[in-house]
């Protein structure tokens, strides 16, 4: 039995798995919604998809900085401000009427998203000893996946069940719950870091300026066209100012990110393992959801694909919660994290071999093995990472692991996107091109392979009864094309990060 003291770490760990629980879930659960709420507040394409990235993109921009707000001034401090806005932000979500109340609650939830959660990272590896930091952090790491995993299946059944409103409403118990705890609990002293308490709006500046457009010209790429003069301009400025502020900040005397820790192998791996992790769960999340229910592949409603997706959500669930600490005390990171990534590429490159004929099983055993490599990574990176950084570095380790995170979703949902429209358009064109006509409007076709029933009906209704099957048959190869290509996607950059972190890790690091 615990003692007093003892028992406080646990509540405040409760609190930590909470809070970035409730996180996680809005990054995910949103995307199950997003036909009630267009129908509901008559949002265009346009529109909706600002609803969805205005979260990304600000958590994106804002999270280094909130990493360092949380060493400069105090972390309980941030996670209450934090905690604070994203409970204004999901209430205005809840009650909002139009599109620029939805936009500006979205906005908010980044920013307190960015507060919350290197914060939560820093209080979990400084409230517990260096025995028990590794299965702590892993906790904090299970909540994460968790909160992936089961947004889109609860977003579906609480949107099909209730109304799409109340996956914003329940963030206000859970987060209230989170606040108090830590309220009466956290009795920690931590408070602004007064030797080091100088912020860098130079670097602030520089790292918006970078982050912001380049994101953007990921997230947006698709719908204004990769060779628009917008998007190329985006995704150049971005990585030029990215460079101006790495060539500031090694050039300051109190930098917002200090690039000399990426000489540590040891936490450019744990950067590695947690992005790539971010990158397989939101390919997993996103591109196998758009497969299940395709109408011409699976055409599974939201609640079954949920249901469907058990495999993935509860591997990485078990072997997150309980397996991950196990392995690597007993092993070191090396070898679990590297043997993961490579399961989980082997995994991706069967599952690139789907066609109309495959079962259930087989889809099911490749998901189970993502998800549990899923959850060994994710567990463990962060560990990893933290574990190369001080205590009083550990709000901007946190950070920067964070940041490295999104940019990641980001890139594997814009890149995953380019590939899945490239491949699919292209087999559909080869089929209906020789046999029926060759000017098919791409747009209704990207729509048809991203799920959209009404699209195909205005298709078939527009082409001959004889060459409806044709069409059909098309856009079946077509999204089978289109799910190879993503999923091989994840097999590459899984085995690279298998690779990478074999000979970044050394090999008993870790090991107890």
């Amino acid at each position: 039995m615990p003692s007093e003291s003892g028992s406080r770490k646990w509540f405040i760990l409760v609190a930590m798995c909470l809070s970035i629980f409730t996180i996680a879930f809005n990054s995910t659960a949103i995307m199950n919604a997003t036909v009630s709420i267009r129908n509901e507040l008559d949002l265009t394409t346009t529109t909706l998809s600002w609803v969805i990235n205005a979260y990304l993109l600000t958590t994106a921009s804002c999270i280094i900085i909130g990493g360092q707000f949380s060493d400069l001034y105090g972390r309980r401090k941030m996670f209450y401000l934090g905690a604070v806005i994203f409970l204004i932000a999901s209430i205005l979500i809840a009650t909002g009427q139009n599109f620029e109340m939805l936009l500006l609650g979205r906005i908010l939830q980044g920013l307190g998203a960015a507060f919350i959660t290197p914060g939560t990272l820093a209080v979990v590896k400084t409230t517990f000893s260096e025995e028990e930091d590794a299965y702590a952090i892993g906790m904090w790491s299970a909540a994460i996946g968790l909160g992936f995993a089961l947004g889109p299946t609860m977003s579906g059944i609480i949107t099909d069940f209730i109304d799409w409103r109340y996956i914003f409403w329940i963030n206000v118990p859970i987060l209230l719950t989170a606040i108090i705890i830590v309220f009466i609990k956290d009795k920690s002293k931590h408070v602004a870091n007064k030797k080091n308490a100088h912020l860098d709006i130079l670097g602030l500046f520089l790292l918006i300026a970078g982050i912001l457009p380049f994101t953007l010209g990921l997230i947006e790429g698709n719908n204004w066209g990769w060779n628009s003069y917008a998007t190329i301009g985006l995704l150049i400025a971005g990585p030029i100012l990215l460079v101006v502020f790495w060539q500031v900040e090694t050039h300051i005397k109190h930098p917002l990110v200090h690039f000399e820790d990426f000489e540590k192998k040891i936490y450019v791996a744990g950067n590695i393992a947690m992005g790539t992790t971010v990158f397989v769960i939101m390919t997993v999340l996103y591109f196998i959801n758009i497969y299940m229910q395709t109408p011409v592949l699976l055409n599974f409603t939201a609640i079954k694909a949920g249901i469907y997706m058990l495999p993935f959500s509860g591997g990485m669930f078990i072997t997150s919660s309980f397996c991950a600490s196990k392995l690597t005390s007993g092993l070191g990171f090396r070898l679990p994290i590297s043997v993961s990534f490579f399961a989980m590429s082997i995994a991706f490159a069967c599952m690139s071999l789907i066609n109309l004929n495959t079962e259930y099983w087989e889809l099911g055993i490749g998901l189970l093995v993502i998800g549990a490599g899923t959850g060994i990574a994710f567990s463990s990176a962060p560990s990893l990472g933290m574990s190369a950084m001080p205590d009083e570095k550990a709000g901007e380790a946190s950070g920067v692991i964070t940041t490295v995170n999104y940019i990641c979703g980001v890139a594997a949902i814009s890149i995953g996107t380019i590939l899945f429209h490239h491949y699919g358009i292209k087999t559909v064109h080869r089929i209906i091109s020789t046999f029926y006509f060759s000017k098919i409007q791409i747009l209704q076709v990207n729509e048809i392979l991203l799920g959209d029933n009404s699209a195909l009906g205005v298709l078939l209704a527009s082409a001959p009864a004889v060459k409806s099957k044709l069409i059909v048959q098309a856009l079946q190869s077509g999204g089978l094309a289109s799910l190879s290509s993503v999923m091989l996607m994840g097999s590459i950059a899984t085995l690279i990060c298998a690779v990478a972190c074999f000979q970044l890790i050394p090999k008993t690091h870790g090991k107890k």
